[in-house]
Order: structure tokens, then sequence, then C-alpha cells
């Protein structure tokens, strides 16, 4: 029987043909027919399974082609030169989404093609690589075929699970194995940099998703751990105490752009390499180290929706996570930095999904403690992969707020930042009722064990994003727009309630972990935090108030965390500054030309602050590093407050977004109760 007979006796017809009663050659994914019409071919009966049998015998006679083929280039490109474009494999698919692309975006950006030594990258019609011809593109049913969502979620498990159970008889020596180990626990879970399945196989078999380089980024990256662990510290002396991976990391970097072509483990490292300089201080490297990264993947491609292209489901799911961890990365840059977000989720976006959820059921266990506080620690499911499609969603809400209210080039006008914090006030609390319960912390009470750290951080980020939403409207545009008593309260309410909830995470994250495994983000929140309380000192002037008890303990515990994230000097010289223009009295400073608060209740003030003293070791990597908290203060969303305070309150916020330029805290109990 005949190819031809066979499609005419089949019941798979797409459903214009289907209406129409006319024969339909069930092409993937448009038939010939509704090319023609220039209609949208859709498929909604499932094919018989003697058609399905025989897409899958095509595809493997067409895979074994190819093998033959790619073997052959590989054998012949030394005679011939590089071998011809792929881009015929890689024809456009139909969106994904019904949802048409808004704002004049095309649905289908054309240019991703694959290289004859496997290479990916993408150059649109106007580049020197495309040609643009009118020409009709043939669609190949078995070429376009693929498997469906659930097939490849699956496929994706069962690699995962593989590689998870071999990764436990890795013979890596014991220092390289700790610092893995240490960014698998404290980084990975929120940033999502590097998808460990694929990692972790490509370390042994010397595969396409793992680099020296990549390797040498997140060891360097790791070394603060492992520094602050004397059970480990010693085995990093022949690495030059950590410093040996720091510069292979560097000299690797230049042979990758020297050599290209550029490869996702290069953009990988690049993320990691501009955390790790960022944390240190080093403002200028860590913003070319991420900008290096936000270019390669439009450069690969990586920007774009790539379900349409024949890539493999694993590449597409490490795609998919790139994208959104640099998406992630770029909106924490532009905070610590003060600046522009660079990349912006649209129509042609990849999708904000994640089909390998395996770590979602992980046990999370703090890794690089000692073993009595690790065996204290009860067991928690890890949550890894709804926490960081959560975080990412919540990236989108901070992008919108630094373009509009924290925009250094443009100041907006006092109708676009209240339109502005309307819409996204919607949004942030609607993100949080949709936020899952296993990703909402109480504070009433305050949990008697830390949940894992990443989950710590995105409530970080939400309260931090929740203050910068609504700090602008008690300040400068606030004053302009002339807001009555009871909007003034609403905004002052919501961000003490997130300054209090600050300190709260804080403190029970040191209580647990120690300030040795506070990241940046976290950091961020808590000068985010004492930019509150410094308005409250300034606005009422009372130097003894709870407001200044609060702002003390946030400037202590970022002295303290200073010596493990040096940028945090900045933030602090910030808040110095205001205070002792404010009263010059409550700073000093030392022969060094360092600030620090004088101390009014009687302690020396050559003497760290009571917080600062509590179990620290010199690397402030101890656990306790944190007082216990009483609450005396009365409940925000009932609290009286007079408008005189709004009147006090300065015309121009004291300290900035940017984090360059103990105690009473008052709750409201049924908002952290929810």
């Amino acid at each position: 029987m005949s190819q031809d007979s066979i499609r005419q006796k089949s019941a798979f017809s797409c459903e214009p043909c289907r209406r129409r009663k006319v024969k339909c050659d069930t092409g993937q994914p448009t038939c010939r027919r509704c090319v023609a019409r220039g209609e949208r071919c859709t498929y909604r009966l499932a094919p018989s399974i003697s058609y399905t049998k025989k897409l899958e015998d095509r595809i493997a006679a067409l895979e074994a082609t190819l093998a033959d083929r790619d073997s052959h280039h590989s054998h012949s490109s030394a005679e011939h030169g590089p071998s011809p474009s792929l881009s015929s494999s890689l024809s456009e698919a139909p969106a994904a989404s019904g949802t048409p692309p808004s704002g004049g975006e095309a649905a289908n950006p054309p240019g991703l093609e694959r290289d004859h030594r496997g290479h990916v990258s993408f150059h649109g019609s106007t580049s020197l690589f495309n040609l643009v011809m009118a020409r009709t593109i043939e669609h190949d049913p078995a070429m376009q075929a693929a498997l469906s969502d659930e097939q490849s979620k699956q496929e994706l498990i069962n690699s995962a699970w593989t590689e998870r159970a071999l990764e436990r008889l890795s013979n890596l020596p014991e220092a390289i194995q700790f610092l893995l180990d240490s960014h698998w626990c404290w980084v990975q879970p929120l940033f999502n940099f590097v998808y460990r399945p694929a990692f972790t196989r490509d370390l042994k078999t010397n595969g396409q998703f793992c680099s020296v380089l990549l390797l040498n980024a997140m060891l360097a990256h790791s070394v603060r751990w492992a520094k602050a662990d004397h059970n480990v510290a010693h085995l990093l002396e022949p690495f030059e105490d950590g410093a040996y991976f720091a510069r292979q990391a560097r000299m690797n970097l230049m042979d990758s752009v020297q050599n290209g072509p550029p490869t996702i483990p290069t953009v990988q490292a690049l993320l990691l390499l501009s955390a790790q300089e960022c944390g240190q201080g080093n403002l200028t490297q860590a913003w070319l180290y991420s900008g290096m990264a936000f270019r390669l993947i439009e450069d690969l491609g990586i920007v774009f929706n790539n379900s349409k292209y024949s890539l493999s489901t694993e590449e597409l799911e490490v795609r998919n996570r790139l994208f959104w961890s640099c998406y992630l990365w770029d909106k924490v840059m532009s905070l610590y930095l003060g600046r522009l977000p660079v990349l912006r989720e649209s129509s042609v976006s990849p999708p904000r999904s994640i089909l390998d959820d395996t770590s979602e059921i992980d046990i999370w266990i703090p890794h690089g403690l000692d073993q009595a506080t690790t065996a204290d620690y009860p067991p928690a499911q890890a949550y890894t992969t709804s926490c960081f499609i959560n975080t990412c969603a919540l990236s989108e809400i901070l992008h919108a707020l630094m373009v509009t209210m924290y925009n250094p080039t443009k100041e907006s006008t006092i109708a676009e930042v209240a339109k502005c914090a309307m819409e996204e006030e919607r949004r942030l609390i609607a993100w949080h009722d949709n936020l899952p319960s296993h990703l909402k912390i109480s504070l009433l009470p305050v949990p008697e064990h830390c949940p894992p750290s990443h989950i710590v951080t995105l409530n970080c980020i939400y309260h931090t994003t929740r203050i910068l939403l609504h700090r602008p409207m008690l300040t400068t545009y606030g004053k302009r727009s002339n807001l009555d008593d009871a909007q003034s309260g609403h905004h002052l309410r919501q961000c003490l309630e997130s300054a209090s909830a600050i300190l709260l995470l804080f403190n029970l994250f040191c209580k647990s972990f120690g300030d040795g495994h506070v990241i940046l983000c976290q950091a961020y929140a808590v000068y985010t935090a004492a930019s509150m309380f410094l308005l409250q000192v300034q606005a009422t002037k009372d130097f003894t108030s709870q407001a200044m008890e609060n702002l003390r303990y946030s400037v202590d515990a970022l002295e303290r965390l200073k010596k493990t994230s040096p940028i945090l000097g900045s933030a602090l010289l910030s808040i110095y500054r205001a205070l002792q223009e404010s009263n010059p009295a409550m700073i000093a400073k030392d022969n060094d030309g360092s600030y620090y608060m004088s101390n009014a209740r009687g302690i020396d003030h050559n003497q760290p602050s009571a917080s600062s003293r509590i179990n620290m070791d010199p690397l402030g990597s101890t656990r306790n590093g944190a007082q216990d908290i009483n609450f005396v203060l009365p409940d925000f969303e009932y609290m009286d407050i007079s408008p005189d305070l709004f009147d006090m309150l300065p015309d121009i916020e004291p300290i900035s977004a940017n984090v360059n330029a103990g105690m009473g805290i008052n709750l409201d109990q049924q908002w952290f109760a929810r």
C-alpha cells in the first residue's frame, strides 16, 4: 500500500480540513492545504496507533540518516571546509500558545541555526548570515514531530534521577566535592544558574553542559563557605586557600572568548563570576561579567522561545532555565547598582516553566555547618522548583518598579508613579495570594526552625519589593501628589510591616545558619529595612525610640556581613552620613577613617555592640549571630498614625535603592498570620 493511500484513509485530520470535508495530508505542524490558505492548522483528535508507529519508524530512519551525515561531515570538514547550515532542519513551527503577540513583536523570530560543529547561534533577518527570500517552507511531518510535554517531562525526570544516583558514586577530591555541595545547597536553589543533572553527567563525560571554566567558577564562588568551615579550610591550602580557582576561571574565560564559539557553560560561568565579584565589592567587574552573559544569551538565541526548533528536550530545558536565571540576576544586579535592568520578558521569551521538577521533592539539609547543628535541623523538603519560578515572577514586578520609580536616567511624572504604584501593588498582592503555602513564612509565631535558605531569601525579596513599592509615596512623590492621611498611612504601614519582617527573617536565619551563610540578597533586604527605620528617626528626631533600636540592629548586622560582602561598606557609609546630618553626636570616626555608631547606652564604642559580640568568630560564620526578639509594639493595622509624622518625613529619600550609593518590632498580627 502506498504512502498516499495511508494518508487518504487516515482519520487524523486537522480541524480546517475536517470542517471543509477535504483530504488532509496530516502534515506537522501545518498541513499543505492550511499553508496554501494561510490558515492556522490545529489537530484535536489523537493520532491512531498505526499512524504513531509509522511516525516513530520514520523518525528512527531520519535519525540514522542524520547520524551518518554528521559522521561524514566530521571526516570531510578538514578537506572541504564548513558544512552547510542546518537551518532547514530548524524550520519554524506554530507558537505553542494561542495568545497572539503584542506590541508588534514577531511571534516566530527567525535566525536560530546550528552550525556544522553543533553550536547554536542566533542571527536575525537583517544579518550577513540570512538572505531573505520569498519561498514556501516545506514541512516534513516526521522532522517536525515532537514529544508531548508529558513525554518530555518524564524523559528529563528519568534522566535526572539516574544522574543523581550516579552522582553519589563520584570520586572527586574532598575539597572539590565540598565546594560543589555548597553551591548546590546555598546558591543553586534560588538562582538556578546550572542544570544539575546535565552538569554532573557531563563532568564525567566531558559533555557540552560542563567545562573547565564553569567548574572553576563554581568552585571559586563557593570558597567563602569552605573558608568558614574550619574542618575543610585546611583542604584548600593546596589550592592557595581557594584563590587558585578564581584565577583559573579568569584564564579559562579569556581562552573561551578568544577561541569561541560561545557556549552555555560560558554564560553560566559569567553569572557566577559576576555574583562573586559583586559580593566582594568589585562592581565594575561584576557589571561587565553580567553584561557579557546577557550578550551571549542573545547570541545563542536563548532570549527566544526555542521550542519550535529541533533541539533536544534537555537542551530546551537548559535554555529555558538559563534565560530566567539571567532575567532574575539582571534585576538583582540592577538593584545593587541602582541601574536600569537590561533583560525584559516578552511574547517571544522562553516560557517561565520547568519540566524537570525532581528538585522540588529533594530534602534540603544545610551544608557546611557543624555536626550538632546539622543533626538538630529537621529534614525539610526543598521546594526548589516552585521557589525559583515564583522568584522569577516576583522579579517581573521589580522590573516595573525600577523602570518607573527608580529610573536613574528619566524622572517619572507624579501620574506615572501613582499609576505604577497602584498597578504593581495589585500585582504584588495577587502574587503573594497565589504563593504556595510552603513558600510563605508565617512570623506569628516565629518558627522554631528556619526554613531552607532559598525560601527565606524569597520572602526577603518579597518584603524588599514591598518597601520599594510604597517608600517613594512617603517621600518625594508622596509630597508632590498631596496624599491624604489614609493613603499615607497605608503606604507607611506596608513599609513598616515589611521592614519588621525582614529583621525577623534575618534574625531567624542567623540563629540557625550563622552570618557566614547570608547571601547578598538577604543583606540587601536588611539594608532596605534600615532605610525605613532611618526615615522614622530622621522624621521624629527621637534617637531613643524603637526605630533607633531597629536601625542600630540593622547597622550591626550589616557591619558583621561586611566581612564576607565588602560591598556593604558603601551601604553603611550612606547610613552613617545620613545619621551624621541628623545628629552628629551619633556617628564617630576611627583613626583609620572608618565610621561607626557611638553608643549612647554606655557601652564602650571600641568594642563590638551586643549583637555583634554573640559567639562571633573572625569569619563571622558561627551560629547565633543574632538576638532573640521581643514584641512590644502595637498592631500596625489599627495603629493611630498622626498626620504630623508624614509632614516630618524628608522631602528626598535619605538613602536610595542602590546599595552602592534586637529589638521590639511592631507586627500586624493578622497580616503575618496569613
